[in-house]
């Protein structure tokens, strides 16, 4: 019987305190053929030498350091994962997460039940401690053609999936033409998931089985609300816009423009913070000036909110401004 490698490819940065958990959850799997890819982004504290205690116990492990001559950020980590793995199959990993005892078995398990398919996606629970693992109640299943998996990714109150929920044919996704974007802080899976949908057009199907598990953290939830969290939304905007409206022709442009419109505006008005730097979210404007031909009325709408944010954010009137502004776009 064949048991294929399984490539399992872990960005990292300060996560010495969680990584460990992540790590075992890898180390207990039925499934022996797998690597183990650890990369870290320039760490500070003693990631390094948790995981060379792993490295010593299970040679299966692998560690490298980013290169210096790439951004930094997960996606250059997972970037430089794809090029170091020898699997067949390839998985990604956050370090606070954690893999169920047989994931690595029943997904290997389901590619030779469903040989014709390029990704399996399975389901992801949640947890906050080793003891209290749970399946999430309203997980998203969505299966659909590229092009509504595409929109659900763009419009959908969910996304279809995370990294953590797919598992690769390593020939037919990572295969040179496609990589994870490094100018990105945030937007990371669905940008990657919605380039991958609209040009390789690889064939997914969804299964609906819990094999992993996404750590409930406040810490981690909350740093999107600092400023440095709200300034990274922002200036990965125009990466994750320029990638939208790639997919879309002409005519799905008009279609749709009302729509996107309306995200951008969401965004600004919830992300855009007083003194943040609005250079991207410029450059943003200017795309879609450029890609959906913006009435003077739109564009006035979308300057505003941004002025509104950066100067009147929460005083006198702001509510009120922002939903007639949304209103009338």
């Amino acid at each position: 019987m064949k048991y294929p490698l399984v490539s399992i490819i872990i960005p990292t940065f300060n996560r010495s305190h969680v990584i460990g958990e992540s790590l075992d959850s890898v180390l207990v799997q039925t499934y022996q053929n797998w690597e183990c890819i650890i990369v870290d982004d320039e760490s500070t504290d003693n990631t390094s030498d948790l995981v060379a205690r792993y490295r010593y116990k299970d040679s299966r492990f692998q560690y490298y350091s980013r290169p210096l001559d790439t951004l930094k950020g997960a996606n250059a980590c997972r970037n430089y994962g794809i090029e170091k793995s020898k699997g067949e199959y390839i998985m990604f990993l956050d370090s606070d997460d954690l893999l169920l005892i047989d994931c690595l078995e029943k997904r290997t398990n389901a590619f030779s039940k469903y040989p014709k398919y390029d990704i399996l996606v399975f389901s992801m629970g949640h947890f906050t401690n080793l003891n209290n693992c749970f399946i999430d109640e309203t997980r998203k299943i969505f299966e659909g053609n590229n092009r509504d998996t595409i929109l659900e990714f763009i419009f959908g109150r969910k996304l279809p999936w995370n990294i953590t929920r797919p598992i690769y044919r390593k020939h037919s996704v990572f295969n040179g033409n496609l990589k994870f974007n490094e100018n990105i802080q945030n937007f990371q899976d669905d940008e990657f998931h919605i380039n991958l949908l609209h040009k390789l057009k690889p064939s997914y199907k969804v299964i609906d089985l819990t094999d992993c598990f996404y750590r409930v953290d406040l810490k981690s939830l909350n740093k999107y609300e600092t400023p440095r969290g709200q300034q990274n939304i922002i200036d990965s905007l125009f990466d994750y816009y320029r990638s939208i409206l790639n997919t879309f022709s002409v005519d799905q442009k008009k279609d749709l423009k009302k729509k996107i419109i309306v995200k951008l505006f969401n965004q600004i008005r919830f992300h855009l913070l007083p003194n943040s730097n609005t250079e991207i979210l410029n450059k943003t404007l200017i795309l879609f000036n450029k890609e959906l031909k913006l009435t003077f009325k739109e564009m006035t709408i979308l300057k505003i909110i941004s002025t509104l944010n950066l100067y009147y954010f929460n005083k006198k009137g702001y509510h009120k401004m922002t939903k007639f502004l949304l209103k009338n776009i």
